[in-house]
């Protein structure tokens, strides 16, 4: 069974100092995913997004148009064991060329 936490991180709203630290303790001692969603806060808080501003690192964080400079595009990354497993997940095939 997998387990998660998923917290939107805004630029405008600082979180009440030690809850996200508070938020990593618990979800590490209890397995649990935790994932930042940073398609709003992602690097305009920095380099490092809000993670780095914070000084939390989730497991997984998603990111948007700022990781593309403004092109739509959606991603997500985060620690090598959790996306080892979701690309065990995924079916890469080979292109197919149409002329």
């Amino acid at each position: 069974m997998l387990s998660l936490t998923l917290i939107k991180i805004l630029c405008c709203i600082k979180p009440v100092p030690g809850y996200i630290e508070a938020l990593r303790t618990l979800t590490s001692e209890n397995d649990i995913v935790l994932i930042f969603d940073e398609v709003l806060s992602g690097f305009r808080m920095g380099p490092g997004c809000a993670q780095a501003y914070l000084g939390v690192t989730p497991d997984l964080t998603t990111l948007a148009k700022a990781v593309a400079g403004g092109v739509p595009l959606s991603v997500f990354c985060g620690k090598k064991e959790i996306m080892q497993q979701v690309l065990s997940l995924i079916h890469i095939s080979e292109p197919t060329r149409q002329y």
